[in-house]
């Protein structure tokens, strides 16, 4: 009996470990991009892209925010807390975040 309790405790233990939500990891050169940096990298057709992909990904979940709105500091933390919780690719995420990066307000 003892033995039953022990593995179902420890049954338990694992279960819930494997199964709490995980942070994901951010690649630190997102974390380094700047306003001036997502204009130089990216093209006005990626930056489109993004704009269409912010719509259409953001947009379904709630209201739309202006990207100037929030400077290139904030939109990183934002979108460090709301990417993860999509089913974008790593591509699309990198668009969106350039597009809302490149469009922040000035600090």
């Amino acid at each position: 009996m003892k033995k039953l309790a022990v593995l179902t405790v420890l049954g338990l233990t694992i279960t819930m470990i494997n199964c709490s939500p995980k942070k994901a990891a951010t690649p630190a050169t997102t974390a380094a991009m700047t306003k001036e940096t997502a204009q130089k990298q990216y093209t006005a057709d990626q930056l489109a892209s993004g704009q269409q992909l912010y719509a259409s990904n953001c947009g379904t979940c709630h209201k739309l925010f202006k990207t100037e709105a929030f400077t290139d500091v904030k939109w990183h933390g934002i979108l460090n807390r709301m990417i993860p919780k999509t089913e974008v690719s790593a591509a699309d995420a990198a668009l969106i975040r350039a597009y809302v990066i490149a469009n922040a307000a000035a600090q």
